[in-house]
């Protein structure tokens, strides 16, 4: 099928599905590398899809092994990108390879979270089986490709010297692209060579021909004509090379498959479609990004940027320089990630790199896995890192590739072209047998450590035997076969999938430290000749005439892997020996860089150690030798010697030693805390063991603060013990201290012990908490009860040591109002801690405040406030009075009413009044939601012919209650009394405040009458109050928020200014029989009055046709004045086992009320409701039937602050969650230990003794079953006496600065200099100060210093202290920035001194009459300062047209240095006080201030000479000299460097002849000074 043109493209949509179907099984089977990827590829695309010919194959692949980045993948991009254009390409490029991408990224953040464990033992064989299927892919491929392309001899042998080079010199990076540009270069000569050497000859020959004369061409013969095809004049070597174009393949003319080697119908066609969406100039500008790119790349490398560029651009320029694919990637990558930077530890790149052998897709995801834990700072960025570093190492293979392209597509039909393309090709099949032979080589890891070649197992050689079998004979595809290898690699682990153990064997397995100085560095092909050089040598000494070369290290076995790539033994060490035996250990070295090395040893210098000839061993990457060293001992006594290595990076020894039974243990040299925090344990563990052959027993001798444990105890022979060693630092130290371990035979303790030391270092450190914000007080506002509010802070460690921490009360027994979520902890160091404090009020209107204390025992102390105040429901009343008007006697009324909830919570109410009674409310209790409203239903249902009122109390759990007034009148036939107005009791109640209390309607007539009282707007009061006003008796002194309450507390209570007292206000009948009599009880009331009353009784079963159980006789009853009635109270039970309880009403009003013609409106006086309590029952005495199951909506009353003689009131709800009624009854209230706060003058105070002023209402009670109750208790406090005892801790405090004088050294007269002095407070309190200066004049005259205190000012003292706080929090640091400006050339003294402040006596003003410690000053620090003039002289003066001595004349040179140094000594003005000042308009702070002005301007002259006009100019230089102590300035101002530019506007005036003159000189620059101005001249100023 021919090609198709443009106009005919596939749609996007097709070209996509094609590409995702051909390349998503390749993402998960593309096992084995790069060469087998190579070889799936080819078995896809060309020889089953004939998307591509093989010529056309080879030469893309030989363009991906010539250009940096991975081949194979760049090969599978290429392909897609010509077969569907770029967004195909990109697409495929995905899937390719995001999925071993997303792997190797997750393992990546798997091992930054876990730790990097060893390999485990099933990836080794999957690996290996692997290997074996892909080298029988890549086999297959280099035969499939060597069939059509080796066509001839250059090709065959350009492939077989391609294949040795690469096989013998693999570890050489730029090799592929040289040999790649070799075989090019070779194929094009052979093709053109012979042409262009005609040509030569030709032209030479034209030349001679010229010369000579003849340039006729010479005559053709019939010999000559046999060279010509078709009448063309072709010579015969330009027709031998047509034949070799036409020989070579193109696209357009591809040769047909050999049917035996694919398998494919001969009659199937190419599918040859080319898909280019862009052009050569887009390609051009790619390959220019490519290079910016890497600039770029290169320049960020070298700068100081954020850890994700730095990912970015390492990766990027480690895929732009990498030649040779994926087995190169992975040694390059070693030297940038672990040896150049150390992002990785070299156990988790070998992980990494275990791990990539048996994942799908290319090896340069392994990118991803280096860069997850190469930015491991937290769980997104380690993903953020593997994104980036996928990105940078596959991106520039790309680019480059897609921009070489249309490059090649254009032009790889040229004949020139094509002829390279041959030899490329020819190179690309030698690549492809060299990969069978290096997998064939390939290093695989053994369980137990070693490392061996696949070939040299023969069970992984007839795997890859029947893989060859399976894919060429039997056409199984690839895929099968690589999932069949990952099978067989899991059967073979499973068969023998355990470490082999390794007897008599020195070797273990490498175990890699992180180091940035490595051997490794050859990796990349470069090798250090210059030698290296050793920390330390070896230190065993031979005795038997052993002589050692200084210059030959001894290395360690960590130093011999980094320096030369080798890992062995640590030494050979012989134990276990008699005399006159043979005796032989075997030393396995091992190769562990990714370069091949010779290796050679020399025999030991001694007679007793003896070895096999040497002789030079080559070891590839990852191999190992086995080398056997045998002792012959003559004697008893120790032997050492050493080997000497010679290796590919330098020789190096390697110590023998036999040695005889000793006592030997080992442990670590040193024990290192680090930072710990002070007067807290920190823990570590080692461990010792016995390599001795006695048995040993020690004993540690160490000093505090260190301890070890056990101390002492017994070894044996090839034992160890985890040994545990302690360090708790006092203070804030640096502690290094020697621990001894002592051991030998206890039984020949002192002849055979020996020491051994063990370095233990620790720094002690402080730390310091901090609430982040600063936030350190709390305020919760108000909080619904029954509610919590949270707040969360964050702690934050300051310090770099951990912080162990508690939270405590400050006080003792606070109250449980806050809750921390975190009552003690641990923060890191540089860490924080969420903590959250949780408010739960208990009470309604109460305000509290607790303080915490979060403490460390190794720092400082953190002070937290907590308030908030508990708020309850807002539930209210529609109104606060229902009058029911005149009602029939026997007939009912009712009336509305609604309950209003405006809080955010739900409310639980409780109307007190009974069942049935005469007032009833169809909704006694119950529950109001959040913000709602419940209607209620009040009936009025009277009996008897008299006026109703009463006030009934609605109680609301956590709120003050509430209460409601009914009223109404009763009439019937024979009795109508007068009608009962809300105005009238409302009257009544102003009478009661006017002391009208006890008086009837009948005597208040009586008293209107005879003007002893008045009415005014229908108000009773006295004419003249004062004669009748007694003492007032208050019965309770509430708080606003309990008025009501109060009033429900004190309802029905005896109170000498009622008029009707009810003395008996609970009857309990206790425990009865149905079948007994029951005795009455009696229940009385008092008439205080003195006017007759009348009494009804109203029982609320007074409506059922049973009999009442309880009742009162008699019903109705008149009382007189000043009398008490009893009244006898019957209970009549109808069962067992019963609660009765009820609440009677009894109406008790004045006798003149019963008719409206005897009561006068202002004088009426509503009736009195007494309403007590009656309960009896039933059961057993002595005896529970059944268990209560009450409960309490709080287990814990908390009051207010309460005064004395003051009362608080809560409510509590008590609910009955049985079946059966419950009697609940308050016992022994006297002894209730109830905590509240009393207040004083002094303020409020913490009172947890029992309190005697609890009282509750009602005290006994009946619950319903499933009913609830609300009960009132009272906190009324009489007068209490406590002691309060104040204990505090005295501490001496001192301030100590960082050094005891402050040098300032010389410094300019007149120039501030500031420098800075650090002190310490080391205590733990707070320290307030103040600083006193005092001056030292230490003049000759004074027999002492005599110092003088000077006030911090600059100004007046020339000295000043800034940046000084008067407080000096604990364990803290200030800087004290000290200024200094002298007035005169003058040594000066300044001293320092400090004196603490008391901390309370200023603080509270009731402490001010104290007697406090008058605190004494203190030295602190001395400040020195010297004053100098600037100094500056000419010391050499030279011109090329004068001399020196004219020149010295000329300029008066001598005259202009007096001048220099009369300016240097002039002083400032002095007033008339003789004290030096500053001008006025001296700014402070100013830089290097100069001298005062002159009085006189000096002056000198500089004679220049005469010139002729238009003359060179004179040059003079001048060489200044500051023979100073100090930096000097100096400036050389012209007559207008001085003046003031003025404005266009303004008229400078006429100029004087001298101002022209100087004008004219300066215009025309006549003079000039180079430089003008200098400063930086400290002793040598030269110009």
């Amino acid at each position: 099928m021919p090609a198709p043109t443009p106009t005919e493209a596939i749609p996007l949509t097709e070209r996509i599905r094609e590409v995702v179907i051909n390349y998503l099984p390749l993402s998960y089977i593309t096992f084995g590398g790069p060469q087998a990827h190579i070889a799936l590829l080819l078995n896809l695309f060309v020889i089953k899809r004939r998307w591509l010919s093989e010529e056309m194959f080879a030469e893309l692949y030989a363009i991906s092994n010539a250009l940096p980045g991975p081949a194979s993948t760049q090969l599978a991009f290429t392909v897609a990108l010509i077969r569907g254009g770029v967004v195909p390409g990109i697409l495929a490029f995905l899937i390719w390879s995001i999925p071993g991408g997303i792997v190797m990224g997750a393992l990546g953040y798997g091992v930054g979270k876990l730790g990097a464990a060893s390999i485990p033992v099933w990836v080794l064989y999957i690996e290996r089986s692997l290997a074996s299927i892909g080298i029988a892919l890549v086999a297959l491929a280099a035969k499939q490709l060597s069939t059509k392309l080796l066509t001839d001899k250059t090709t065959s042998t350009l492939a077989a010297i391609a294949a040795t080079l690469v096989i013998n010199f693999s570890y050489v990076q730029w090799l592929i692209p040289v040999i790649m540009v070799c075989g090019g270069v070779v194929t094009y000569l052979e093709t053109f060579g012979p042409e262009h050497y005609q040509r030569f000859q030709e032209g030479k020959s034209k030349k001679t021909d010229v010369e000579s004369g003849s340039a006729l061409p010479p005559p053709v013969t019939a010999n000559e004509n046999e060279a010509l095809v078709d009448g063309d004049n072709v010579s015969e070597i330009g027709t031998r090379n047509s034949i070799h174009l036409e020989q070579m393949p193109s696209a357009a003319s591809v040769p047909k498959v050999d049917d035996t080697v694919t398998g494919n119908p001969p009659e199937e066609k190419q599918d040859l479609r080319i898909y280019f969406s862009y052009s050569m100039a887009t390609g051009a500008a790619l390959i220019a990004i490519f290079f910016l790119l890497l600039i770029t790349a290169a320049i960020l490398r070298s700068q100081n940027v954020t850890q994700a560029l730095n990912i970015l651009s390492t990766f990027y320029f480690v895929g732009a320089i990498i030649f040779g694919g994926g087995p190169v990637v992975v040694p390059l990558l070693y030297s940038y990630v672990v040896s150049g930077t150390g992002w990785l530890t070299p156990t988790e790149f070998l992980m990494g790199f275990a791990i990539i052998n048996i994942m799908p897709g290319p090896n340069f995801n392994f990118a991803a896995f280096c860069g997850a834990l190469a930015y491991r700072t937290d769980g997104w960025t380690t993903f953020v890192g593997a994104l980036l570093a996928w990105i940078g190492i596959f991106l520039p293979g790309l680019i480059i590739k897609a921009g070489i392209l249309p490059i090649w597509r254009h032009h790889r039909d040229l004949p020139a072209l094509r002829a390279v393309f041959r030899g490329l090709n020819s190179i690309a099949v030698g690549l492809l047998f060299a990969a069978v032979y290096l997998l064939w080589m390939k290093a695989i890891a053994l369980p137990g450590g070693g490392v061996d070649n696949l070939g040299s197992w023969p069970g992984w050689t007839a795997a890859m035997i029947a893989a060859i079998l399976a894919v060429d004979v039997w056409k199984i595809e690839p895929y099968w076969v690589v999932l069949a290898g990952v099978a067989i690699g899991g059967i073979v682990w499973a068969a023998d999938g355990r470490p082999v153990a390794q007897t008599d064997a020195l070797s273990v397995p490498v175990k890699s430290t992180r180091t940035k100085e490595k051997v490794n560095d050859s990796l990349d092909g470069r090798k250090d000749d210059g030698g290296v050089i050793f920390p330390q040598r070896h230190q065993f000494i031979a005795t038997k005439n052993t002589v050692i070369e200084d210059d030959i290290p001894a290395p360690d076995r960590n130093d011999r892997k980094i320096y030369f790539g080798i890992d062995c033994a640590e030494l050979v060490h012989f134990t276990h020996w008699e005399p006159g035996g043979e005796h032989v250990k075997h030393l396995i070295v091992k190769n562990v860089v990714m370069k091949t090395q010779k290796i050679k040893y020399k025999l030991p210098k001694t007679r007793f150690f003896s070895m096999e000839f040497p002789e030079t061993v080559t070891l590839s990457a990852g191999m190992s030798w086995t080398i056997p060293i045998t002792f012959r001992p003559v004697a008893k006594e120790a032997y050492n010697d050493v080997i000497e290595f010679t290796t590919s990076f330098g020789k190096f020894y390697l110590p023998i030693k036999a040695t005889l039974p000793e006592h030997d243990l080992a442990f670590a040299p040193s024990v290192d805390f680090m930072l710990c925090p002070v007067k807290e344990v920190a823990r570590k563990t080692f461990q010792l063991s016995n390599i001795g052959e006695l048995d040993s027993h020690f004993e540690w001798e160490v000093s505090k603060p260190f301890s070890i444990t056990p101390h002492s105890g017994t070894l044996a022979s090839g034992a160890g013990i985890s040994v545990n060693i302690e360090f708790c630092p006092e203070d804030a130290s640096v502690f290094t201290e020697q621990a001894l371990c002592i051991f030998g035979d206890l039984n020949n303790w002192e002849m055979t012990k020996v020491s051994k030391p063990l370095m233990v270092y620790g720094i002690g450190k402080y730390c310091h908490l901090v609430v982040n914000g600063g936030m350190n007080d709390f305020d919760f506002g108000q909080v619904y009860v029954g509610k919590s509010a949270e707040r969360i802070f964050s702690l934050v460690n300051l310090s770099p040591v951990v912080a162990n921490f508690k939270v405590r009360p400050t006080e003792k027994n606070p109250d449980p109002y806050f809750e921390f979520s975190h009552h003690f902890g641990s923060i890191g160091p540089q860490k924080s801690m969420d903590l959250t404090v949780k408010y739960t009020p208990v009470a309604a209107e109460i305000l509290s405040t607790e303080y915490f204390d979060i403490t460390t025992v190794s720092g400082n102390s953190v002070k937290l406030k907590c308030s908030g105040s508990g708020t309850g429901p807002k539930v209210s009343l529609n109104t606060s009075l229902v009058n029911f008007n005149d009602v029939v006697a026997g007939s009912s009324c009712t009336r509305p009413i609604y309950l209003q909830n405006d809080s955010q919570i739900a409310a639980y109410y409780q109307f007190l009044a009974e069942h049935h009674s005469t007032f009833f409310i169809d909704k006694p209790s119950g529950t109001i939601n959040a913000n709602s409203s419940i209607a209620l239903t009040v009936k009025f249902s009277p009996t008897e012919p008299i006026n109703y009122y009463r006030r009934v109390y609605c109680l609301v759990e956590n709120q003050d209650g509430i209460y409601i007034d009914f009223i109404g009148t009763c009439y019937n036939d024979k009795r109508r009394p007068a009608t009962f107005f809300p105005k009238m009791l409302e009257n009544y109640e102003q009478r009661v405040k006017a002391g009208l209390w006890n008086y009837g309607p009948e005597h208040l007539e009586e008293m209107l009458k005879n003007n002893v009282i008045e009415s005014k707007n229908g108000v009773l009061r006295f004419v003249h109050p004062e004669k009748h006003t007694g003492p007032e008796q208050a019965v309770d002194r509430p708080y606003k928020h309990s008025k009501v309450s109060s009033q429900y507390f004190h309802e029905n209570t005896f109170n000498d200014r009622q008029p009707v007292i009810l003395r008996d206000c609970i009857v309990d009948f206790g425990s009865c029989s149905i079948y007994r009599p029951i005795d009455h009880r009696i229940i009385r009331i008092t008439n205080s009055s003195v006017s007759k009353m009348s009494c009804v009784w109203c029982l609320p079963d007074d409506d059922t046709s049973g009999e009442p159980v309880f009742s009162v006789s008699p019903r109705v009853c008149d009382i007189n004045p000043k009398a008490t009635v009893e009244f006898r109270i019957i209970f009549r039970p109808t069962a067992e086992n019963a609660f009765y309880g009820q609440q009677l009403e009894c109406f008790v009003y004045f006798k003149s009320m019963r008719n409206f013609r005897l009561v006068n409106p202002d004088t009426f006086t509503p009736p009195f409701c007494l309403t007590p309590t009656v309960a009896g029952n039933t059961f057993p005495p002595g005896q529970e039937t059944f268990v209560p199951k009450v409960e309490l909506s709080a287990t814990r009353i908390d009051f207010p602050a309460c005064n004395i003689d003051n009362s608080s009131y809560r409510t509590v709800r008590i609910s009955n969650t049985g079946d059966t009624p419950v009697k609940f009854e308050f016992e022994d209230l006297q002894v209730l230990e109830m905590k509240g706060l009393q207040q004083s003058q002094f303020g409020g105070s913490i009172v947890t003794q029992p309190f005697h002023a609890i009282s509750v209402k009602p005290r006994v009670g009946l619950l319903r079953k499933n009913d609830s109750q609300l009960v009132v208790f009272r906190f009324n406090p009489s007068e209490q006496k406590f002691s309060l005892t104040v204990m505090a801790s005295g501490i001496k405090a001192e301030i100590t600065p960082n050094a005891k004088s402050l040098p300032f050294g010389a410094i300019l007269v007149n120039t501030i200099v500031e420098q800075e002095m650090t002190i310490f407070n080391h205590g733990e309190c707070d320290i307030f100060y103040d600083l006193e200066i005092h001056g030292v004049d230490d003049s000759e005259n004074s027999a002492s210093d005599i110092e003088n205190i000077l006030p911090n000012n600059i100004r007046e003292s020339e000295i000043e202290i800034t940046n000084a706080a008067d407080s000096f929090p604990s364990r803290s640091k200030q800087v004290l920035r000290v200024r200094a400006c002298l007035r005169e050339q003058i040594q000066r003294l300044f001293r320092v001194y400090y004196r603490m402040k008391p901390q309370s006596a200023t603080a509270n003003s009731s402490l001010a009459g104290i007697r406090l410690l008058q605190y004494p000053l203190v030295h602190l620090f001395d400040v020195t300062v010297l004053g100098v003039h600037p100094v500056v002289m000419i010391v050499d003066a030279r011109s090329h047209n004068i001399g020196k001595a004219l020149l010295w004349e000329y300029f008066s040179l001598n005259q202009f240095n007096h001048l220099l140094s009369a300016i240097s000594k002039l002083s400032p003005s002095i007033n008339s006080s003789g004290a030096y000042e500053l001008e006025d308009e001296f700014d402070f702070p100013t830089e290097r201030v100069t001298g005062g002005e002159f009085k006189e301007e000096p002056s000198t002259d500089f004679n220049f000479g005469a010139a002729p006009l238009g003359s060179n100019a004179t040059e003079v230089y001048f060489r200044l000299f500051n023979p100073g102590v100090v930096p000097v300035e100096w400036i050389f101002f012209f007559p207008n460097d001085l003046e003031v530019e003025i404005e266009n506007w303004a008229d400078p005036g006429d100029y004087s002849e001298d101002q022209l003159h100087t004008n004219l000189i300066l215009d025309n620059r006549l003079f000039t000074i180079v430089p003008k101005v200098r400063n930086d001249c400290v002793r040598d100023l030269s110009d």
